[in-house]
């Protein structure tokens, strides 16, 4: 699965930029409109003119680690830039437990189905997933999901609502609306998870306003906050 991550650096981080993609095992190749683009094991960089840069492939996490240092780097040195990546470290530590956290995927596929997950993580479980590695899935390997699939599966409650074309179809019907289908979905998840376990916090993506969840939660999940 391709990921795609976009940042700014200016020109004068070039020098810099090109002694990460050596260091990286890339080779540039040339491309119209761009000041260095690169292409090794699993991903590509390109860094255009404008200052936009673009990092793809579908093992970008160690390229994006040596990019998103080098742009912070630039943004202490210059206030500008923006790093491309999503947070990484135990985020939501401080935060209550247990609580739930929900996401979906599938949207932009014609063929398979939309899928929304909500897992419930304790002290226990926090703890055990970070220190295996448990982080943002656009910043590690197709290897290492699988890996840690698993290991989530197996340690935490956990609930997956896939909906397949006939149902999407269907639902479409009814809400006219792909935000409406997931509010309904990622409640759905919640609710399915509740009754599996108690939290009193709910964390989910905000693909939309956040009215789309909270509109169509069910008894248990009206309960908590989202």
């Amino acid at each position: 699965m391709n990921s795609t991550f976009t940042g700014v650096l200016p020109e004068a981080a070039l020098g810099r930029l090109r002694a990460i993609v050596a260091g990286l095992r890339m080779e540039e190749i040339e491309g119209t409109d761009i000041l260095l683009a690169a292409r090794g094991p699993g991903c590509s960089v390109r860094l255009y003119k404008s200052g936009k840069l673009v990092l793809q492939g579908n093992d970008v996490s160690e390229a994006v680690k040596a990019i998103s240092d080098l742009i912070e780097l630039e943004q202490r040195s210059s206030g500008g830039g923006n790093a491309p990546r999503a947070p990484e470290g135990p985020l939501l530590t401080n935060m209550v437990l247990p609580r739930i956290g929900s996401d979906e995927s599938g949207k932009g596929d014609y063929f398979g189905p939309l899928v929304t997950a909500a897992v419930l993580v304790n002290e226990r479980t926090q703890t055990l997933f970070e220190d295996a590695g448990v982080r943002d899935s656009k910043v590690i390997s197709i290897r290492e999901i699988n890996q840690l699939a698993p290991l989530i599966m197996a340690e935490a409650e956990f609930v997956s609502v896939p909906i397949g074309p006939e149902k999407y179809n269907d639902l479409y019907t009814q809400m006219k609306s792909v935000n409406k289908m997931l509010g309904w979905a990622h409640a759905r998840a919640l609710e399915n998870v509740l009754e599996r376990g108690s939290a009193t916090l709910a964390v989910a993506d905000q693909f939309g306003d956040p009215s789309l969840i909270e509109s169509t939660l069910f008894k248990l999940g009206k309960k908590i906050e989202l």
